[in-house]
């Protein structure tokens, strides 16, 4: 008997669009282990910033799936509450990770690039090409706001409403609850302005 009579053919473009969103979902973490991990040698923050840039060059025709990375995201990156938050809405409303996750992660990166400031600095002007502005915070700003645009540039919508999600506050406070039942009271507050914003 043909393979194809026992396996329903599954479309080329759907293939295609679940790679991208692995490799959209990979890069934000992997964005987000640069911004917000302490110190580290120069060389290493290097090759950070080649891998990313690399990364944004070739979403779009390279399966992070394929090179065995994604199973080997360091733990520690993945106990990370905005990163959880994600993977609870994504189980919650049947979404991808990916799609959850580009809609939290610019206004979490706007929460808290301002304990960051250089990292966010150094990663919009040395991976997303952005040019130095007045101000530090101007540049970091207009590099998170670039890495939105990528996003977006995929079709992953830019807010919880964009992906039919529609929570009152009453809602969103119990689906923190639900997702983060071990995180501190100030950890889940912060969730929740995330959150809030991303309507």
């Amino acid at each position: 008997m043909e393979r194809s009579r026992y396996y329903p053919t599954i479309s080329p473009r759907f293939i295609e669009e679940t790679a991208i969103e692995n490799n959209v979902y990979f890069l934000l973490h992997l964005t987000t282990v640069y911004l917000t991990k302490g110190r580290r040698p120069v060389i290493i923050d290097k090759l950070f910033q080649t891998l990313l840039k690399d990364m944004m060059t070739t979403t779009s025709h390279y399966s992070i799936e394929r090179t065995g990375l994604l199973a080997r995201t360091p733990e520690l990156f993945i106990q990370l509450p905005v990163q959880k938050m994600a993977l609870g809405l994504s189980k919650a409303f049947d979404l991808s990770p990916a799609v959850t996750l580009s809609i939290i992660w610019p206004n979490w990166a706007r929460s808290i690039y301002q304990k960051h400031l250089q990292r966010f600095v150094d990663f919009a002007v040395n991976i997303m090409n952005v040019a130095p502005c007045n101000s530090d915070e101007e540049t970091a700003l207009k590099g998170i706001h670039a890495m939105e645009k990528f996003c977006r540039g995929f079709h992953l919508p830019a807010t919880l409403e964009d992906a039919g999600i529609f929570l009152t506050d009453t809602e969103m406070s119990e689906l923190i609850k639900s997702c983060l039942p071990q995180e501190k009271m100030n950890e889940k507050a912060a969730i929740y302005l995330i959150l809030k914003n991303s309507q």
